[in-house]
């Protein structure tokens, strides 16, 4: 019931936002939060483990021109092709493949200039261009099995001793309530004792995963801690990974930069980075911008800019994910999340994750409540 089903299963008439339960329905805890719990998420690394300017700052524009060369390659054959048979149809006919060459690797070079001076303005403008936080709730969202994967791996041990501890504390409570019971014969007890066997057994349960925050020394004993925050070095590279790989990988950063909340802004910077460069390099000045006025007039050379910034533009996803790779190394998340976790001390640490779903453990423990008040009264039917 924690982790599914992944989207509301039942008579869907009515749903809370945000909340498992519905008109004769329910969907996974986690999964019916998975856009606030991102949210949240977000906010608390952003604030404790790494910036947006921090880890774009680590970013080469030269270098990752350099990377995705061999697409950029094929896209200057495409953008080539497309803009001359429109524009100069003539003259992309009857060249020679020489001629054909110089202009693709012309155009290879100008747009990979281009493409580094893009990349260079927006790394100096990143939080106004790209929206962090946005995209991790949104892929959480679309992606809801993927923020399950994520708490059962983090998580798998705790929940390994949620299970294990119902069966203990079950067993310790449940030997009172049999011997309550064997002196006071009331039908309502074993429902009552039901409910406080369930609530109690999770309440206990996730008591003693995340308490108490701080180690204290028991001696020879060894060391009292919260079973989640005794295993801080071990979450924090599990943590890392999949955070890295699920939510924070390059594939998901290019498509929130190009078609996500701050879009807009990142092709405004776009359209003025190719403006000022399509009348340096293709119109440029003097004779050459007096030649271009009288075979194209000055309609046709803003229709020949716009085309050809369509065609960059169309062009530049699979570019830049062509080097998806490379910018993943480069950025580092995974070590660096995983350095700064590990080194939290254990207050922030558990402020990092717990509060992800710490406002649901009460929905957590109602339902091992009410679940045991169910168990109670078959027990009643059975022994009537």
């Amino acid at each position: 019931m924690t982790f599914y089903p992944l989207e509301f299963t039942g008579v869907k008439l009515y749903q809370p936002k945000d909340q498992p339960f519905g008109f004769f329905g329910w969907q996974g805890i986690i999964p019916s939060k998975a856009g606030k719990m991102a949210s949240i998420m977000t906010d608390l690394m952003l604030e404790k483990l790494v910036t947006t300017e921090e880890v774009f700052a680590r970013l080469d524009p030269v270098r990752m021109g350099q990377v995705i060369e061999p697409a950029m390659r094929a896209a200057a054959v495409r953008i080539y092709t497309k803009v001359g048979v429109e524009y100069f149809p003539f003259l992309y006919y009857s060249s020679t493949d020489d001629v054909r060459e110089f202009a693709r690797e012309e155009i290879l070079r100008r747009g990979k200039a281009l493409l580094v001076d893009v990349i260079s303005e927006f790394r100096e403008r990143v939080k106004d261009c790209f929206d962090i936080k946005h995209m991790i709730v949104t892929n959480s969202i679309k992606n809801k099995l993927l923020v399950v994967n994520m708490f059962q791996t983090v998580g798998a041990k705790e929940f390994v001793f949620i299970e294990r501890s119902g069966a203990y504390f079950g067993f310790l409570f449940g030997v009172v309530q049999a011997v309550v019971f064997y002196f006071a014969d009331i039908w309502w007890l074993l429902p009552l004792f039901g409910f406080f066997v369930g609530y109690a057994t999770n309440w206990v349960a996730l008591k003693v995963i995340f308490e108490p925050i701080e180690p204290i020394s028991l001696g020879p004993l060894g060391t009292l801690q919260g079973l989640f925050l005794k295993r801080q070095p071990e979450v924090s590279l599990e943590f890392a990974k999949l955070s890295a790989t699920s939510f924070l990988n390059a594939e998901s950063m290019w498509e929130e930069i190009l078609y996500g909340a701050y879009s807009d802004r990142f092709w405004a910077l776009f359209d003025a980075k190719f403006d000022a460069f399509f009348d340096k390099e293709i119109v440029g000045g003097g004779y050459r911008k007096t030649v271009m006025a009288c075979a194209f007039g000055g309609k046709g050379v803003l229709e020949l800019k716009a085309a050809t910034s369509k065609a960059l533009a169309d062009e530049l996803y699979s570019s830049l994910c062509y080097g998806n790779e490379h910018l993943d190394a480069a950025l580092g998340l995974e070590e660096t999340m995983a350095e700064r976790l590990a080194a939290l001390p254990p207050k922030d640490f558990e402020g990092v994750l717990h509060p992800v779903f710490q406002e649901d453990e009460i929905k957590l423990i109602a339902v091992g409540g009410l679940l045991g008040m169910g168990v109670g009264f078959l027990q009643t039917l059975m022994y009537i």
